[in-house]
């Protein structure tokens, strides 16, 4: 009985976060239509859903923690000239300068 109790602790701890996670919809049919358009909106454990397709000329910064970023119906990809944008440094970061 015990098992049972810590097992439903741990799964609930795991699972916690994602209760007061706000999903965010990307896509060109969805509220926002590009990643970048909600990397200044997340915060820290939050949920981006992104839409199969290509993101041209699409770059931002990302500063929220432990997000979770989903992509839906197939792969993202970043567009060809995508390291050139970013200037050789990554985007995704979780310090705030």
């Amino acid at each position: 009985m015990k098992l049972i109790k810590r097992l439903a602790l741990f799964c609930f701890a795991i699972y916690a976060n994602d209760l007061h996670a706000t999903i965010w919809q990307v896509g060109p049919s969805r509220p926002y239509p590009a990643p970048s358009a909600v990397a200044s909106l997340v915060e820290d454990g939050d949920i981006v859903d992104i839409d199969a397709g290509l993101y041209t000329g699409d770059v931002a910064k990302w500063f929220a923690n432990n997000l979770l970023l989903r992509s839906i119906g197939g792969g993202v990809r970043p567009s060809e000239g995508w390291w050139k944008q970013c200037r050789g440094k990554s985007h995704l970061g979780n310090k705030r300068q």
